[in-house]
């Protein structure tokens, strides 16, 4: 798949979180509150499960396809520090078996006089679990793959307020999680949510795209 294709996937699956407000909108009579509550969790719990993996895979596919256009002299500082951070580290943790450091130390050195060393050879980690810090850990994976600029943009649109709304999504999910907690939310303030994501990521998309097509 490709970045844009990612995004596509990300809209059809999250219907389900239509699928689930609606049955919410069927039992918003008093007596119906157990049931109510029910599929406002089950929606914003999905959503966030959803957008975590999205994250992942539109993030991998972009990186594969930006890897597959720029020369290795021309990567983007973030994502470059990144790398050799991501190699140095585990040379560390290899210390105890000198083959495997040495094979890792070979290539921090290829990664630095071979233009054409191949860069997936690095095995990249692409895991973001948001869970835990929230906004803090969205904006790490997006910087460490040359996005900085993204956060910028969608930091200075004041309307959008998004990292605002996303830390307290995010809250929320943990509150349910953790503390099996039933938020008192309505179902229009979970598609409030859903349409927040959603315009997130359409604007992660079209950054890519002028990254990827400048």
């Amino acid at each position: 798949m490709n970045p844009q294709k990612q995004l596509l996937d990300f809209k059809e699956k999250t219907k389900e979180i239509e699928i689930l407000l609606s049955y919410a909108k069927r039992n918003t009579n008093p007596k119906n509150i157990e049931k109510y509550a029910t599929f406002i969790k089950a929606a914003l719990i999905l959503l966030c499960a959803k957008f975590e993996s999205f994250i992942e895979t539109f993030i991998e596919d972009f990186i594969t396809e930006y890897l597959s256009k720029t020369p290795l002299s021309n990567i983007q500082h973030d994502f470059k520090h990144y790398l050799v951070n991501l190699q140095l580290d585990r040379i560390q943790k290899s210390k105890p078996k000198k083959q495997k450091r040495n094979e890792l130390l070979e290539k921090l050195v290829l990664f630095y006089t071979d233009n054409n060393f191949d860069l997936n050879t690095f095995k990249l980690d692409y895991g973001f679990n948001y869970g835990k810090h929230g906004e803090e850990e969205l904006k790490k994976v997006l910087i460490r793959f040359g996005l900085s600029d993204f956060i910028k943009q969608i930091e200075n649109d004041l309307r959008f307020d998004f990292f605002n709304k996303f830390n307290s999504l995010t809250n929320i999910r943990n509150n349910i999680l953790h503390q099996d907690e039933t938020p008192s939310l309505t179902h229009q303030q979970v598609d409030n949510y859903y349409k927040l994501l959603i315009k997130f990521s359409d604007e992660l998309n079209m950054n890519a795209f002028q990254k990827l097509n400048p």
